[in-house]
């Protein structure tokens, strides 16, 4: 029996530089929000990445960092876990804010988000196999809580005077309490998620891990 689920993030990689990229370098931090599937979104706080990030260089966590662990009690399935991940480049401040609102956002809507990932990944699941998804927010949520987040997302960042890019999410979808991931594996293999923003472009690799 499952009895947790670990996200892991490994590695945040600068391959462009947010604009202007003269003078000094970029500094990055992260943070977002965690979607169980009982409903109740919890905060990962802000953290810095590295403060000094210029083209083609890497933060390597060794181990993985862990931004969450979702405990599996109480938990009905199939079942269904979403992470949302902001990354900014630090300006003024402000990307403390944004993870509060983007919080009381995702509560609001968190019956439609978790339908939605749900149905996202039915379609690719079968068995006791777990399925790992990842991609834009409103990808991994659906069209009608994707636009109300984005239009509020939207304003918020323009709001906001860190750099914000466009948070990014990724969801698995568990069918049954022993499920496993890809290839019977506990780990899933390292996933990719793409910050596009600012004229700058991060990316960050990232693991689902089941806990027995």
């Amino acid at each position: 029996m499952n009895k947790g689920l670990h996200f892991r993030l490994h590695k945040v990689k600068c391959i462009e530089e947010t604009n202007p990229e003269w003078p000094g370098d970029d500094e990055i931090a992260m943070g977002g929000t965690a979607v169980p599937p009982t409903g109740n979104p919890t905060k990962v706080p802000e953290f810095m990445v590295r403060d000094d990030f210029d083209d083609g260089e890497s933060k390597t966590y060794s181990p993985p960092r862990l931004l969450k662990t979702f405990s599996m009690t109480n938990v009905s399935y199939p079942a269904d876990f979403l992470m949302v991940l902001a990354l900014a480049e630090k300006d003024n401040g402000g990307l403390s804010s944004f993870l509060q609102d983007l919080w009381e956002a995702i509560k609001d809507e968190v019956t439609v988000i978790i339908a939605a990932v749900g149905a996202a990944a039915g379609a690719a699941a079968g068995g006791a196999l777990g399925t790992a998804i990842g991609g834009p927010l409103g990808t991994i949520i659906g069209a009608v809580a994707g636009a109300i987040l984005g239009a509020l997302i939207g304003w918020l960042i323009s709001a906001i005077k860190d750099d914000i890019f466009t948070p990014q999410s990724a969801a698995v979808h568990l069918p049954k309490s022993n499920s496993t991931l890809a290839g019977g594996a506990l780990t899933s293999p390292q996933l990719t998620m793409d910050f596009h923003d600012h004229g700058g472009h991060y990316r960050a690799w990232y693991t689902w891990q089941l806990v027995r």
